[in-house]
């Protein structure tokens, strides 16, 4: 069987995939161990370890981030019915190579462990490493986003997306309001949320140690006198992001810092803090590289 598998049966489809992978994937039924590790760790049941993180990946374009970026397979969920292309096939056999250990489970399963109507028949769960500080310094980033008390994982993923193509190597997170990796920061970082080291840690740790190592703490504020393109950044800068709601916590004014703003011109007081990230960061950049 070749090229689109949509003019094939589910029972032609199914085993076909049951066919090629019956040495690597075991069946697995909605009372599999497996199954219910899935399921309570979409409803935050299932702690991870003091070391990693256990992240549900689920989709074509996030699980091929996560294989590009090396990073480590425990389970990976295959619907052979929801397989239909050769992209869903090809990742598959890249994520059945890497994976710990594979799961072959019916649609009615998999719809028990998919938040997603289009994922193209694979889920896998990741393990990712819990990152300290002090990994910060092995890329020696110039810029650092700190994300301080952000509380939705769609805006922390697409600023690490724009943090990624400013090459900004490290996020950092203080007052946590989300959950870290959560399957809709995956998505909308595209993946980059597996490239740089994410911290979660407190503000006192954060900004100790950014200054220690020569960073300018540079705070995103409404109510800054001057504005992000009259700033003059020094050649390391740590930009804080508070919440849309709350700001920025207060001890992070505590430290030595610097404050800018963004001007706006019609009613609106403030943006989207995804939107006010990507325009203070490509700012810093081009600053930084002498662009403007």
């Amino acid at each position: 069987m070749q090229g689109d598998w949509s003019q094939y049966t589910d029972e032609q489809r199914y085993q076909a995939i049951l066919n090629k992978y019956e040495n690597k994937a075991h069946l697995a039924g909605k009372t599999h161990d497996s199954i219910k590790f899935v399921r309570a760790l979409r409803k935050n049941k299932k702690q991870s370890s003091p070391n990693y993180y256990h992240v549900i990946l689920e989709g074509l374009s996030v699980l091929e981030a996560a294989l590009r970026y090396q990073i480590e397979l425990t389970n990976l969920f295959i619907c052979p019915t929801d397989i239909y292309s050769s992209y869903a096939r090809n990742t598959l056999e890249q994520a059945a190579n890497k994976a710990l250990n594979s799961f072959i489970v019916t649609k009615k399963v998999f719809q028990l462990i998919s938040a997603k109507d289009n994922s193209n028949g694979l889920l896998a769960i990741a393990k990712i490493p819990k990152n300290q500080l002090t990994d910060i310094l092995k890329n020696k980033p110039q810029i650092v986003v700190v994300l301080d008390g952000l509380e939705t994982p769609g805006n922390i993923g697409s600023i690490i997306r724009t943090a990624d193509a400013i090459n900004a190597q490290a996020i950092i997170i203080t007052n946590r309001k989300a959950k870290l990796y959560h399957p809709m920061m995956v998505r909308s970082s595209r993946g980059a949320c597996f490239k740089y080291p994410i911290i979660d840690t407190t503000v006192e740790q954060a900004s100790e140690f950014l200054l220690s190592h020569n960073y300018e703490l540079v705070l995103a504020d409404t109510d800054a006198t001057e504005y992000h393109y009259e700033h003059q950044y020094s050649q390391r800068v740590a930009l804080i992001m508070g919440s849309e709601r709350f700001g920025i916590a207060n001890d992070w004014y505590k430290p030595q810092h610097s404050k800018i703003a963004i001007p706006m011109y019609g009613d609106c007081d403030s943006l989207n803090v995804s939107v006010a990230t990507s325009i203070l960061l490509y700012e810093i950049r081009l600053k930084l590289n002498k662009l403007k």
